[in-house]
């Protein structure tokens, strides 16, 4: 598997990452159409009744009404919506999530190396190391839960005991001070203090896992050679880079954030709550949620030029020093006398 010449900055990865979706944007969004284009429309037609929707936007329906139907759609209890994402959304994230990323895994892959991309190749490629794909997904899956459960349940005993604990200083300054207006504004303070800690907490170890962990997909995916320990591989290629790698996704997803919402405003504004602007809106979310993926590919790229660069050169150090080595040696070799083949004479004559 090629890979790129030098690790890239934060800077370096978001840039290549817009250039690779911009230059490759037909295909990216063939291979999401394809593989998550029917999960989309399945959601939508949950979501809202098409039934109830006309083709066309109406000239009689405001702004106010489309978005008061889509907040009444979203709220309203949807037994087929509960069962869709409680069932339907994990079942597609195991068996059929890791191939969609995985095409776009290959694209990214054969776009570094300068090949030619081809759709069906890459969908074959995609789904030849399918049953790894799915077994890793699972595991994968089935640790992040046992560790958000884990999770929850440090910071509730945790905030417990902080929370026990502000009770008792609430309770002392209410007795030494004269105002038990400031008393219990101190007291909000530090519950809220305290729950806006906690949140950060669990996003961020939880974030931590994710991305230590979460690397297996492109290691099965690109990696041939790859057969078991892909997710401990992960960790040991993420060490060092969690950081780096938190704030990179991060500010991806909020652009990703803020480029979805935009257009679902743009799209309600200018098509109303109509058939036509459901379906513009989701081949929009369809067209747009790639550069997550290319992206993602890339920064396991660049761990690969890191991990194994610093691999390298350790290896070149190694050779380099016992070929240093070897040079003293055939030096010092060279300097006893004798050793030119013939047999050592301490008493200077020929026998």
């Amino acid at each position: 598997m090629g890979l790129l010449s030098k690790p890239m900055s934060i800077a370096e990865l978001l840039d290549r990452s817009f250039q690779l979706y911009r230059k490759h944007f037909l295909a990216v969004f063939l291979l999401t159409l394809i593989l998550m284009g029917p999960v989309y429309f399945i959601q939508q037609l949950l979501l809202f009744s098409f039934n109830d929707l006309p083709f066309l936007p109406q000239s009689d329906l405001t702004i106010e009404d489309s978005l008061s139907y889509w907040a009444g759609s979203s709220a309203e209890y949807n037994p087929g919506f509960i069962v869709f994402t409680l069932l339907f959304i994990p079942l597609y994230m195991v068996f059929l999530f890791p191939i969609a990323a995985a095409s776009h895994l290959h694209l990214v892959q054969s776009a570094v190396d300068g090949k030619p991309l081809h759709l069906g190749g890459l969908l074959r490629k995609a789904f030849s190391p399918y049953w790894r794909l799915v077994g890793n997904s699972t595991l994968f899956g089935l640790m992040m839960i046992g560790i958000y459960f884990a999770l929850i349940i440090a910071v509730v005993v945790v905030m417990l005991l902080f929370g026990t604990i502000t009770s008792l200083i609430g309770v002392g300054l209410m007795e030494i001070s004269s105002d038990p207006f400031s008393s219990g504004v101190t007291i909000v303070v530090l519950i809220a203090l305290l729950y806006v800690a906690a949140v950060l907490a669990v996003v961020s170890l939880y974030s931590f896992f994710i991305i230590r962990f979460g690397f297996f997909l492109p290691i099965v995916a690109l990696d041939s050679g790859a057969q078991d320990g892909t997710i401990s591989r992960s960790w040991r290629m993420t060490k060092g880079s969690f950081w780096r790698l938190f704030v990179v996704l991060a500010v991806l997803l909020a652009i990703v954030t803020v480029l979805m919402l935009s257009i679902q405003a743009l799209v309600i504004t200018v098509f109303k709550m109509s058939l036509l602007g459901q379906i513009i809106q989701i081949l929009i979310g369809l067209a747009i949620s790639p550069i997550l993926t290319i992206t993602f590919a890339l920064i396991y790229l660049d761990l690969r030029v890191r991990s194994e660069g610093s691999d390298l050169e350790q290896v070149l150090q190694a050779r380099l020093a016992n070929i240093t080595g070897s040079n003293h040696a055939s030096s010092a070799e060279g300097n006893v006398p004798g050793h030119n083949g013939t047999a050592y004479n301490p008493y200077g004559y020929e026998s």
